[in-house]
């Protein structure tokens, strides 16, 4: 609950509140041990930080919700948490990062015939349209592993 209203306040402007709201919900799914529900609120809380303009903490974030969900098996967060950090290397500029992330979330989103499949590529059109060298840099990224950028 304490989740769901976090997320309530973030969509209604109150950052604020909705931190609060993550922090208690993070606290409340430490205790009971419960590491699905604690990889998600890891990663919307980070999406309040990105939106924030706090890329540092955001990262932070999404690396510990994406360290949680791989022994979990969750594809479909590690594919979101993927894309989240594709965005904030774009950000900062680390396009062969940005590539790496955006091809394997686009690949796990794909594998589940997720609604999310096409974001991957819409992104990658946007970056092409914007990287000089960006063929060059998307062809060293496609034999990349995402695991070894994650630091």
């Amino acid at each position: 609950a304490l989740h769901n209203l976090a997320r309530l306040s973030a969509r209604q402007g109150d950052r604020e509140r909705a931190r609060r709201l993550y922090e208690q919900a993070l606290e409340e799914r430490r205790a009971a041990g419960a590491a699905r529900g604690e990889a998600e609120t890891l990663g919307d809380y980070g999406v309040l930080a990105q939106s924030s303009g706090d890329l540092e903490t955001a990262r932070r974030f999404y690396r510990e919700s994406l360290a949680m969900r791989r022994p979990l098996n969750d594809r479909l967060g590690i594919g979101v948490m993927l894309y989240n950090m594709a965005e904030i290397a774009a950000a900062d500029g680390d396009f062969l990062r940005a590539i790496v992330f955006y091809l394997h979330a686009g690949r796990i989103f794909r594998e589940l015939q997720s609604a999310f499949a096409g974001a991957p590529e819409d992104a990658l059109l946007k970056l092409e349209s914007q990287v000089e060298n960006f063929a060059a840099l998307r062809k060293q990224a496609e034999s990349a592993a995402w695991e070894d950028l994650i630091n």
